[in-house]
């Protein structure tokens, strides 16, 4: 590769030698076909073969993978890679709309291990360096967002709220804890809550905007407070007293807030109908603009889901959906036009739109019984899917994520009860070549 920068770079100081002369065209004719030639030949991305889906019975007779060993699955014939080995290497699986690879997919963080996100091996075990809000930057790959809680920073004798950005690349030159910077805190005198989207929440693909649910001590409604990442400054604060917080997951109101990734819009999870005898119809998905003014009652049903990316470069968002609805939806938040993506749930599960460099697809992880699997559902309806590995959990979802080229997704699973103590350990699945 370093031959052919050597020759673009002679060619470019020659066109630039005589970009006053008759030759530019001739010059600009001749450079720019090895440019472009560069620019196209990337190492190249491997995934699975498209298919339209079809429901396939899990394989039970797999070996269990030991601690970063790979089998090669049986159905889809992909590369499975066991991360974890509980109790010694334990994992705190981290939720599907979580990033878990930073953006070049060099490092890979769950929770509190810190790993090569290519070979897997441990960098460090306990990374216990904030809370788990981390939410790794789309552009910078050394970056991650978090909060964090067990704080006094304004010396108030109170835990306050912190939004801080990590460097990871003072860990990588000498193993110690991540450079840190204070982008805000909140006083925990004034916030009995803070977080980022109630842990579902996600920073835009321009590490621009992101939006916090708040608790105000002595309320029982969400304040959501949009902060300028960039700015270092309050976008936006607004009280919504009917969208009540409570911590009984039975009689939860709120659910998850967050911006979405082009940084134009912000959605919202919630309970609008809790009286509805209709249980499918309770929840609910409203969208705001970035400064909290209300667009649109998205969709009639809030549930399992992630915004992410189409083919367009447009904003959507995608989720399970329940009785006369029953399927994979998808709605473009520019026109709040909504599309069927697959016409089954498979039970439910989990979407994860986490694949910011592969535009136009989705990931999905299925909790029916016998057809756990995870894999990529394009987004355009036509139902085509790349399907990565059947995930041999014995109860439950899988909670699938996804690298951010799409090329890899993350999986939690008993293996068919074969794990210590019935405990979930994490594994990966890419496809081998």
């Amino acid at each position: 590769m370093k031959k052919y920068f050597l020759v673009v770079g002679c060619l470019m100081f020659t066109f630039a030698l005589n970009i006053s002369s008759s030759a530019f065209a001739n010059d600009g004719q001749r450079i720019m076909p090895i440019v472009n030639y560069l620019l196209s030949h990337q190492p190249a991305k491997h995934y699975p073969p498209g298919t339209l889906f079809t429901a396939i019975p899990t394989e039970t007779n797999v070996a269990y993978p030991a601690y970063l060993d790979s089998i090669t699955g049986p159905v889809f014939t992909n590369k499975i890679t066991r991360l974890s080995d509980s109790p010694g290497i334990p994992v705190n699986f981290p939720y599907p709309k979580t990033p878990s690879w930073n953006s070049d997919g060099t490092l890979l963080m769950l929770t509190h291990l810190f790993m090569n996100g290519n070979t897997y091996e441990l960098i460090e075990q306990n990374a216990w360096w904030d809370n788990d809000e981390k939410k790794w930057s789309a552009i910078d790959p050394n970056i991650y967002y978090a909060m964090q809680h067990n704080n006094d920073e304004d010396d108030d004798g109170t835990n306050d709220h912190s939004f801080v950005k990590r460097d990871v690349s003072t860990t990588l030159a000498t193993g110690a804890a991540p450079s840190r910077e204070l982008l805000i805190t909140f006083s925990g005198a004034v916030y009995e809550k803070l977080l980022i989207g109630s842990y579902e929440g996600n920073i835009d693909h321009k590490d621009k905007y992101v939006v916090f649910s708040a608790k105000k001590h002595g309320t029982n409604f969400l304040t959501a407070i949009v902060y300028d990442i960039k700015l270092r400054a309050i976008k936006t604060t607004i009280d919504l007293t009917n969208v009540r917080w409570v911590d009984d997951q039975e009689h939860q109101i709120f659910d998850w807030i967050s911006v979405s990734p082009s940084g134009e819009y912000i959605l919202m999870n919630w309970v609008d109908d809790p009286n509805n005898e209709n249980s499918d119809f309770r929840a609910a998905i409203y969208q705001y603009d970035i400064n909290m003014n209300f667009i649109r009652k998205l969709a009639n049903q809030g549930s399992h889901g992630d915004i992410g990316v189409n083919a367009a470069g447009q904003d959507v968002y995608v989720q399970f959906e329940y009785g006369s609805r029953r399927g994979i939806w998808g709605y473009d938040l520019a026109s709040g036009v909504e599309t069927k993506l697959l016409p089954d749930k498979y039970n439910g599960g989990h979407v994860s739109c986490r694949n910011y460099q592969r535009p136009g697809w989705c990931y999905v992880s299925t909790t029916a019984e016998n057809y756990r699997e995870i894999f990529a559902l394009k987004l355009d309806g036509s139902g085509i899917v790349n399907r990565f590995a059947q995930t041999h959990t014995t109860g439950g979802s899988s909670q699938g994520g996804v690298n951010p080229d799409g090329t890899k997704m993350i999986f939690s699973s008993d293996w068919g009860g074969a794990t210590a103590d019935d405990i979930y350990e994490a594994f990966v699945v890419e496809v081998e070549h």
